[in-house]
């Protein structure tokens, strides 16, 4: 229980998106200011803006991005804005 409420809470680090991030793995994505993404890949290389019906959307702030069935997030591109990966324990 405790590694879990470390998980949901970002005790296992955060990391500021800016552009281009791979090889990470994400629990949740936290929307810093206004954001658009070209790309957020999941683990099991799924579409996660296609999944969530995201698409060309804007994101507004303080919004949060997180996948369906537990799936992590392996890759983001961020087209502008900024957002904060909340970084998984596997």
């Amino acid at each position: 229980m405790v590694s879990e409420i470390k998980s949901i809470t970002g005790g296992l680090g955060t990391e500021l998106i800016t552009s281009s991030v791979t090889g990470r793995k994400y629990i949740f994505l936290v929307i810093n200011s206004d954001a658009l993404f070209t790309t957020i890949t999941g683990t099991n290389n799924t579409d996660i803006r296609t999944s969530l019906n995201i698409g060309s959307t804007l994101i507004k702030q303080g919004m949060i991005i997180r996948p369906k069935n537990g799936e992590l997030i392996k890759e983001v591109t961020v087209a502008s804005g900024s957002v904060f990966g909340i970084i998984s324990g596997e």
